[in-house]
Order: C-alpha cells, then sequence, then structure tokens
C-alpha cells in the first residue's frame, strides 16, 4: 500500500509519555488524514519497556521493533523500507508537532520537482539549522546562522525533522549505516546536493523540540558515539582539515568546563574532561600519525 507521506521515528528505551505527547501531536496536526502514515521503529533492548501498551492505544501506528539496535540513520531506513510513500518525513520523538504542516511541506515539493530536502523552524532548540564543515570565517557563520540564512553548502538541517522526495531519498542511497549516531543529516544533505537536488529551510513552519539548549552531555554518547562517527564522517568526505574540524569541538568543551566550575558542579567537570580524552583517543585510532 502506498502513501502521500510516511513520517517515521525512531526510538531507543523512549519516555513513554513523551512518545505519546509525539503521538497525540501527529494525530491532532495531520492534515493529510489516511494519506500520512506514522511508523516508530524500536531499537531497545528486548524488555526495556512496554511496547505493547502502545501497540494497543495507537492501532492505526506501525511498531516495528529491531532485533537490536542498528543505529539511527539503519533504523530510519528499515522504516522507510515498510511502506511505498511519495514523501518522507524523519522526525525525533522528543518533539511534537504544533501546526499542520504536511499540506504546505508537499505544495513546495510539488511546485518545484528538484526539491529534495525541506527542514522547518523549530522551537524550544537553537539553533535552528547548524554549521557545517564550512571554509567561511567562523564569525561569518555565526552572522549568517543569526540571520536564518541557510545554505546546504555552508549548513545542515535538524535531524529532528528532515522531510524528503522519497525518490531522492532513495537515489542518493539512503542514510548511511556506518553512521550509527551522528552526522547523518550533514551527509544526506552533502548527496543530495551532489545530485542536484535543493534543499530549503522554511522558517515559516515549525515544531517543538524539547532538546533545548543542553550544557549537560551523555558522556558515551558525545565521547565514544559522536567521535567515531565524525572521523568517518571527515574521512569519507577527504578532508584534508579533519584535525582542526575534529578538535574545533573542543571550544565547547571548554565553555562548559568553565560553566559546570562556576556552577561547583565537579562530577560534570570531570566527565567532560573523559570524553575529551576519549575523543582524543578514537581520534588517533582513525588518524594514525597525524
Amino acid at each position: 500500500m502506498g502513501y502521500k507521506l510516511l513520517v517515521v521515528t525512531v526510538t531507543y528505551k523512549p519516555d513513554v509519555q513523551e512518545l505519546c505527547d509525539y503521538i497525540d501531536s501527529f494525530t491532532r496536526y495531520n492534515d493529510l488524514g489516511e494519506a500520512a502514515k506514522l511508523v516508530v521503529v524500536d531499537n531497545s533492548p528486548v524488555s526495556s519497556w512496554d511496547i505493547s501498551g502502545a501497540k494497543e492505544k495507537y492501532p492505526a501506528v506501525e511498531f516495528h521493533v529491531n532485533q537490536s539496535n542498528l543505529g539511527f540513520g539503519a533504523a530510519n531506513n528499515v522504516g522507510f523500507s515498510l511502506f511505498k510513500s511519495d514523501y518522507v518525513l524523519f522526525m525525533n520523538n522528543d518533539a511534537e508537532f504544533t501546526e499542520p504542516v504536511f499540506g504546505k511541506c508537499i505544495a513546495l515539493f510539488e511546485k518545484e520537482s528538484q526539491l529534495g530536502c525541506i527542514g522547518i523552524g523549530q522551537v524550544g532548540c537553537l539553533p535552528f539549522f547548524y554549521r557545517s564543515e564550512s571554509t567561511l570565517k567562523r564569525r561569518e557563520l555565526e552572522r549568517r546562522l543569526k540571520a536564518g540564512q541557510f545554505d546546504p553548502y555552508n549548513f545542515f538541517l535538524s535531524g529532528a525533522f528532515l522531510m524528503l522526495r522519497s525518490s531522492a531519498f532513495e537515489k542518493v542511497g539512503k542514510f548511511d549505516p556506518r553512521l550509527f549516531m551522528y552526522c547523518e543529516e550533514s551527509d544526506i544533505i552533502n548527496r543530495l546536493v551532489k545530485e542536484k537536488y535543493v534543499v530549503r529551510y522554511v522558517p515559516t513552519m515549525s515544531f517543538l523540540h524539547k532538546a533545548g539548549n543542553r550544557k549537560k552531555m551523555d558522556e558515551h554518547l558525545t565521547g565514544e558515539v559522536l567521535s567515531r562517527s565524525y572521523c568517518y564522517y571527515l574521512k569519507k568526505y577527504k578532508y584534508a582539515n579533519h584535525k582542526r574540524l575534529f578538535f574545533s569541538r573542543y571550544k565547547r568543551y571548554y565553555k562548559c568546563i568553565v560553566y559546570f566550575l562556576l556552577a561547583f558542579d565537579f562530577k560534570e567537570v570531570a566527565k567532560i574532561v573523559r570524553i575529551m580524552k576519549t575523543s582524543t583517543r578514537i581520534y588517533k585510532e582513525c588518524f594514525p600519525m597525524q
């Protein structure tokens, strides 16, 4: 069966109430009716949460349980493969719809045949989009970011809401499963641009992203998973300045250390120091003799 729009979200040990809020917001603001299908792909370990209750509460939602944690991009690929659709929206479950956007986005796609991907404004989380591995000076990037001047060569859209033409997503090879988590947005946008697709940020529409401006970091995700994904990404695109790009992230770590020192949160400071040590070790493994 084919749909106009397939909405795919990936979960891992989810906050059940947060997931229910997300599904409820989809139902409330779905302006396509039965032409839109919501798919929840669960990467959680067996018995880590009671998915049967969610299945019973939301019979119209397709729940797919993976046998192991495939990672973010690979799990989204699984969700995409379950049904045929003209368009696909990949969206976080720590988000909520706050207005009808499906029809408006599809109208933009149907007006422009080379439009491959759309991102919209995210309320509750700044920035609205993110700096990429640009050759522009940092000050100029910051100016454009604050002004909302998106372009796919210097920025990438938030992976919390990525709506794509399904044929374009398939043509560029879908998400790279070797990126377990992080860098998927930048990678997919790079490949869309290479295939001459238009990537657009539309600030006149928005959704709620509950990530906020987080200072606290998950030690494993930030130190291990992010570092390995970013090293793979830098090698994939053969960045000659990979060392500068990789360690430029440490500026944020230093700022967070100062913040937590002033807050007398020494456990958080120690965690960030461990993250930096782990990241440095992984970089040296991926780029020996640098």
